[in-house]
């Protein structure tokens, strides 16, 4: 059975070992939509500790917000990555082209994660401007940055979607 890919007009064979970009358009836009759900986590959380809102626990409901966006990227991503390995057999190829930056920021946001749970409860909670210097901070913005980039490095990286302007 053979199908045209609408974003790229390419015939590709449909089975289990198709490319990923055969069903990547969907994919696509399920990390966007998780990822907007992580952001605006970090945004409502970078808000508590700005304005005062935060107390001397590490449990907040701005946390939840925040955590509950990670582990919904990080449970799309390793759930691809596991339903495909399944389908196929192989690691190499189990998450699309753009994604494996976004594993990767998985393991640092959850690294960060532990770290920012262990520096609350040894250091306290930040407060104002201090909140940005933080090394789990940066650690979590790290991930956060690598996770919301892989829609933006698949785009670029599909066949013949991704026009280079030439100035």
């Amino acid at each position: 059975m053979r199908r045209a890919h609408a974003r790229c007009s390419q015939t590709v064979a449909e089975s289990p070992t198709s490319p990923w970009w055969v069903q990547q358009h969907w994919f696509d836009w399920v990390i966007a939509s998780l990822s907007a759900w992580l952001v605006g986590g970090a945004f409502v959380d970078g808000w508590a500790h700005t304005h005062g809102k935060v107390d001397t626990t590490f449990f907040t409901p701005w946390h939840i917000a925040f955590y509950s966006g990670f582990l919904a990227v990080a449970g799309a991503l390793v759930g691809a990555l596991l339903c495909q390995v399944a389908r196929r057999g192989t690691w190499r190829q189990a998450l699309p082209p753009g994604y494996n930056l976004s594993l990767l920021g998985t393991m640092i946001f959850a690294c960060g994660g532990v770290g920012d749970l262990l520096w609350h409860t040894l250091f306290g909670i930040e407060r104002d401007v201090e909140t940005l210097f933080s090394p789990t901070h940066m650690m979590l913005a790290c991930g956060v940055w690598l996770m919301v980039g892989g829609p933006f490095r698949a785009a670029c990286r599909s066949p013949g979607c991704c026009q280079r302007a030439h100035l």
